[in-house]
C-alpha cells in the first residue's frame, strides 16, 4: 500500500505550455498555473510570446497524507520541495521529492521528470502533453513502479477561466499499473492591484485506477476448512477529490493556502470508507533565466 500511495501522492503529470513576455500581468498568470496542484503547468496563452526560459522553484505543506483519498493508517504530514526548468519550445524537466513525517527513512524518493507540450487549434483552447518520470526510491524494496510515463490533453474557455483535463498516467517497473485522472476547474478573480492578485481556484478531481484486490474464499485442503486468499486486478472508479485552492501573486512570489475533501469509493471488500480532508500551503518562485 505504501509503493501505491507514495507514487500517486506526487505523480507529475499533465503539463501545459507557454511563452514569456516582459509583462507583469503575463507573469502573474503564469504562476497562476504553475501553482495548479503544485505541478508545472503551461497555460497556451503564452505560446505565441517571446522566447523565454525559466526557473521554477516551490516548497508545498499537506497537513495529512492519504492513498487515493483512503486514510492508510498513519497520521502524518509531508513536504514536497520542487525546482522545474521550462522552455517556450515546449520542454520542461525538473526534480522533485517528498518528505514524510512518520515514515524511515523520511524521504521517500526523489523524482526527476522530463516533457513536452503543445496547444493545437487555432484558438489555442486544445492542449497536449508527454512526459517520463523516474522515481529513486531511498527503500530499494518500494521500487515495484519506477517509472510513470503522463499523457494529458487539455480544453480551455476562451477566457481560460473554465478547464478540463484528461491525464493517463502509465506506471511500469518490476508491476505495472495505470491511472486515469479527470480534472475539471474554473478560476475566480478576488482582488487585484498593480503587481498583485487573489485568486480562489476551485477544483474536482475525479480518478479511475487499477489497483491488485484480494479476495477470500474457503477450501477444503486435506480436510481442513481454510481461508484462501487469490488477488485479481481491478480498474475501477477510486475517488472524487475537491479543492479550494486560495491564491495570491506578488510579482514573481506566490503563496498559496488549500483545503482538499477526499471521497473515497469503496473497490473490492472496502467498506464504510469515511470521507478525508487536509490542508495545503505551498510558497513559489519564478526565475526568468
Amino acid at each position: 500500500m505504501r509503493i501505491y500511495f507514495t507514487i500517486v501522492c506526487c505523480l507529475i503529470s499533465s503539463l501545459y505550455c507557454f511563452s514569456q513576455e516582459e509583462d507583469d500581468e503575463i507573469v502573474d498568470s503564469l504562476i497562476d498555473e504553475l501553482l495548479l496542484n503544485q505541478n508545472v503547468k503551461f497555460d497556451e496563452y503564452f505560446l505565441s510570446l517571446s522566447n523565454f526560459n525559466l526557473l521554477y522553484t516551490s516548497l508545498n505543506y499537506n497537513s495529512n497524507t492519504y492513498f487515493t483519498g483512503r486514510d492508510i493508517g498513519y497520521n502524518q504530514f509531508n513536504v514536497v520541495p520542487q525546482i522545474t526548468y521550462v522552455s517556450s519550445k515546449g520542454i520542461y524537466g525538473g526534480i522533485s521529492g517528498t518528505y514524510f513525517s512518520e515514515f524511515y527513512p523520511k524521504w521517500d524518493f526523489t523524482v526527476a521528470f522530463l516533457g513536452y507540450g503543445r496547444t493545437i487549434g487555432e484558438n489555442k483552447i486544445v492542449n497536449y502533453t508527454i512526459s517520463f518520470s523516474k522515481y529513486f526510491f531511498a527503500n530499494n524494496e518500494d521500487d515495484i513502479f519506477g517509472n510513470t510515463i503522463d499523457i494529458g490533453l487539455g480544453l480551455r474557455s476562451k477566457n481560460k477561466k473554465i478547464g478540463t483535463q484528461l491525464i493517463y498516467t502509465y506506471l511500469f517497473g518490476k508491476e505495472q499499473s495505470f491511472q486515469i485522472v479527470s480534472k475539471n476547474f474554473a478560476t475566480f478573480k478576488l482582488a487585484e492591484g498593480t503587481n498583485s492578485y487573489l485568486k480562489l481556484r476551485p477544483q474536482i478531481n475525479i480518478i479511475y485506477g487499477k489497483q491488485t484486490i484480494e479476495f477470500p474464499s474457503i477450501s477444503l485442503i486435506n480436510g481442513v476448512r481454510t481461508i484462501v486468499y487469490s488477488k485479481k486486478n481491478v480498474f475501477d472508479f477510486m475517488n472524487t477529490q475537491f479543492k479550494f485552492p486560495l491564491q495570491y501573486s506578488y510579482k514573481n512570489l506566490d503563496l498559496e493556502v488549500g483545503y482538499t475533501i477526499n471521497f473515497p469509493n469503496p473497490i473490492g471488500n472496502e467498506t464504510n470508507l469515511n470521507s478525508t480532508n487536509f490542508f495545503n500551503i505551498t510558497i513559489g518562485y519564478l526565475i526568468a533565466l
